[in-house]
C-alpha cells in the first residue's frame, strides 16, 4: 500500500475510532544494532586498505571508499525497508489528536486504537487499559522513536524537526557529497573515459612497473608530445610537463643509474673527519607511453661533470652532526642536457 493511500485509510480509521485527525506517523523498521556492528567491523579493513592505497599513491583508494559508502547506504536501506520478522508485519504508530493508533500493514487493520487519557509510557514501553484490562507493549525500532515517546508523555505532538534530526541529516548529506565529489565521480569518470593521473607524480608509477593511464592522450602524430621526467627520488626534473596539466602528458621518462665515472669529480673532508666523494653518474632513460605503458624508446645520458670551485666542499651545505663518516654520490644530468635529448621526442613525429 502506497504512502498516501495508507495515510488516507489510517486517517479514516482514526476518525471512526474517535481519535481525531492524524498528526504524525512513525514507521517500524529493522533493529540497527546488528547492522551498525557489521559496519564498524567492516570499517577496519576498509580504513587499512584505503590507507595503504593512499600511501602507495594508488587511486584505488576511491574504490574502497565508494564500496564502503555503498555498503553503508545499503545497510541503511535494509534497515528502513527490509522485511520485519514479526507476526503482524510492519507496524505504524500513528499519533492522533486524541490518542494513538497502532496499524498493521500485514493485516491492513488497526491492532489497537488507544485514547490518549488511558495511555502512558514505562521506559521504552506503552501501557494502557482497555475494558478494565491492562496492556503493555514494547515500542520496537521505529522512525523518531524518542519523539513518539515524548509525544505520548506530553500528550502533544513533538516538533517534526529537532536539532538532532537536522544535525544527523546534515552529516549524512555532507558525507554523501564528499564521497561523491572526491571518490565516486572520479571513479565513474575513470570507468567511462579511462583512468587519468591526478597529478604529475601519479605518472611515475609506470617507472616502477605500475599500470598505464588508459584515459591519457595517445602518443601519435606530430608534436608536441608532453613528457614528464623523474631522475631521482629527492628531486624531480620535469620537461614540458611542468607547464601542462598532468592529464595532457603523453610520455613518461624513467631514468635508471647504470654506472659512474672511475675518477672522482670532487672529494671533500670536513672538520669532523667525515668525507664525501662525488662521481659523474651515467643513466639510461626509458620512455613509456602514458596511455599504454609500452616502451617507446630509450637512450643513455651522463650526469654533469662540472663542479663549482666555490661550492665544491662548502661546509654550510651540510649538518656535520648528521653527516655519515663516508659517503659517495653521483652527479645528475642537467635539465638543459636532458631537454636537448628529449627535444626530438617532444617536438617531432611520434615513433612507432
Amino acid at each position: 500500500m502506497g504512502g498516501r493511500r495508507l495515510r488516507r485509510v489510517v486517517t479514516e480509521h482514526a476518525e471512526r475510532a474517535g481519535l481525531g485527525r492524524v498528526v504524525r506517523m512513525h514507521r517500524q523498521h529493522r533493529n540497527a544494532e546488528s547492522i551498525v556492528g557489521w559496519l564498524i567491523l567492516a570499517s577496519l579493513p576498509a580504513v587499512v586498505a584505503a590507507g595503504a592505497f593512499l600511501l602507495a599513491g594508488s587511486p584505488h583508494w576511491r574504490s574502497v571508499v565508494v564500496g564502503y559508502a555503498a555498503l553503508g547506504w545499503g545497510a541503511a536501506a535494509w534497515r528502513r525497508w527490509g522485511p520485519i520478522p514479526d507476526p503482524d508485519g510492519r507496524r505504524w504508530f500513528v499519533v492522533t489528536e486524541r490518542g494513538l493508533l497502532i496499524w498493521s500493514t500485514k493485516s491492513n487493520t488497526a491492532l489497537w486504537a488507544i485514547p490518549g487519557q488511558t495511555l502512558r509510557t514505562q521506559g521504552g514501553s506503552l501501557a494502557w487499559h482497555d475494558d478494565g484490562q491492562a496492556h503493555e507493549l514494547v515500542v520496537p525500532a521505529v522512525s523518531q522513536r524518542k519523539a513518539l515517546l515524548r509525544s505520548i508523555d506530553n500528550q502533544a505532538p513533538d516538533p517534526s524537526w529537532s536539532v538532532g534530526r537536522l544535525a544527523s541529516m546534515a552529516s549524512a548529506g555532507l558525507a554523501t557529497v564528499l564521497v561523491a565529489q572526491f571518490a565516486a565521480v572520479p571513479l565513474a569518470l575513470d570507468v567511462i573515459r579511462g583512468e587519468r593521473p591526478g597529478d604529475i607524480e601519479d605518472l611515475f608509477r609506470i617507472c616502477d612497473g605500475g599500470q598505464a593511464f588508459s584515459g591519457a592522450p595517445p602518443y601519435r602524430g606530430p608534436g608536441p608530445h608532453p613528457v614528464a621526467v623523474r631522475l631521482w627520488t629527492s628531486h624531480d626534473l620535469r620537461v614540458q610537463a611542468d607547464r601542462l596539466a598532468s592529464d595532457d602528458v603523453q610520455l613518461v621518462a624513467c631514468p635508471h643509474q647504470i654506472g659512474r665515472s672511475s675518477e672522482a669529480l670532487r672529494s671533500c673532508t670536513w672538520e669532523n673527519g667525515s668525507t664525501e666523494i662525488e662521481y659523474q653518474g651515467h643513466y639510461r632513460v626509458e620512455i613509456y607511453e602514458a596511455r599504454t605503458a609500452r616502451e617507446v624508446t630509450s637512450f643513455e645520458i651522463s650526469g654533469s661533470d662540472y663542479v663549482s670551485p666555490v661550492l665544491a666542499c662548502a661546509p654550510y651545505h651540510v649538518n656535520l652532526d648528521e653527516r655519515p663518516d663516508h659517503s659517495e654520490v653521483e652527479s645528475y644530468p642537467t635539465e638543459a642536457a636532458l631537454a636537448a635529448r628529449l627535444g626530438p621526442l617532444v617536438d617531432g613525429e611520434a615513433l612507432g
